[in-house]
């Protein structure tokens, strides 16, 4: 087994293993781990030398067959596979396999195993974790990382961006964004474009990033119920939820974007310019043209519809009826048809 601290060290001096497992829950990090080592030894856009396989049914003869051929006009061949579950459940013919090619790999062959679980009961774990075989490998562990490291991640990011962040502005991006890596990557690439050239990060700089971001998604969640397509409705209702808004305060955003498609119709119908729509709906300029797009594809009718039962759900939750969380979901997936 290699630490993180131990990988790091070899990476930066030039030190590359024929085999890398790298495994874990903290998928984001994986990611950055994956990418950096396909950067250092081989290259993506080099399709004789590169291969990637992902998925538990991926054939492990090809991966072999594509691992035991050498390199075209190059040092160096790797192969890339991701969550194929070999070292963890993998069935005995593929790990036999496995073990047998890893006993005669080609010098010029790396590879890189991206996994979300391994068991070091296995032959596989046990074999590159010896010292029988004559390769260089890595097995390297991701745990998904506390709150404290985390934060101490963020902070890192902020700094060299040469920036600062208040204490109460840095606090209340946590509450609203959560602990997960990836997301936290996003939102700060945007608030790092939407902050060029101030050197402080403020509370108000976040509230204005969450605020788009939320009219982007409720955008999307009234989309995708006009499209009728329930499955990606309801994976961007969970999201908002995920984001911290409340059943309830999803129902509100929801009703308030009917609304103003409900009024954007009877602008559009009375010759309102653009312009106009924004300042009337508080639409942002640059997304009028896509809410009148998508107000042409619902009936007044059935807006009003929509609108009323709205109301009426809202009513029902608060009077203790009705489950906030089901009783949206059920609106949501009763309009997405």
């Amino acid at each position: 087994m290699t630490d993180l601290k131990t990988l790091n060290t070899k990476l930066n001096n030039g030190e590359f293993s024929q085999v890398y497992v790298i495994y874990g829950e903290a998928d984001y990090i994986k990611l950055q781990y994956k990418n950096r080592i396909i950067s250092l030894i081989g290259d993506k856009k080099d399709e004789m030398n590169y291969s990637y396989f992902e998925g538990n049914t991926i054939s492990l003869d090809e991966v072999i067959s594509i691992a035991s051929t050498l390199p075209f006009f190059a040092e160096k061949r790797l192969v890339v596979v991701e969550n194929s579950d070999i070292f963890a459940k993998g069935n005995q013919e593929d790990i036999d396999n496995l073990i047998t090619f890893f006993e005669s790999i080609p010098d010029t062959t790396y590879m890189v195993f991206i996994e979300k679980k391994l068991d070091k009961t296995k032959r596989l774990y046990k074999l590159l974790n010896g010292n029988k075989i004559n390769f260089s490998n890595d097995i390297v562990e991701i745990k998904v990382p506390d709150q404290r490291q985390v934060e101490a991640w963020v902070g890192s990011l902020i700094k060299k961006e040469n920036k600062k962040i208040e204490e109460s502005a840095f606090r209340y991006l946590i509450s609203q964004v959560g602990t997960d890596m990836e997301t936290l990557s996003n939102e700060l690439e945007k608030i790092f474009a939407y902050t060029y050239g101030e050197d402080i990060i403020l509370i108000s700089h976040i509230n204005d990033i969450i605020s788009a971001n939320l009219e982007i998604k409720i955008f999307n969640l009234v989309d995708a119920v006009s499209a009728g397509n329930k499955n990606l409705a309801i994976k961007l209702y969970e999201e908002l939820l995920g984001l911290k808004e409340t059943p309830m305060g999803v129902l509100f955003q929801l009703t308030r974007k009917y609304k103003q498609l409900l009024e954007i119709k009877g602008l559009k119908s009375d010759k309102a310019s653009n312009d106009e729509i924004s300042s009337l709906t508080k639409v942002p300029k640059f997304f009028v043209g896509k809410y009148i797009n998508l107000a042409n594809k619902i009936k007044k009718i059935d807006l009003i519809k929509i609108l009323d039962e709205a109301l009426s759900l809202e009513y029902s939750v608060k009077s203790g009826y009705l489950d906030d969380k089901l009783s949206v979901e059920l609106f949501i997936v009763k309009y997405a048809r």
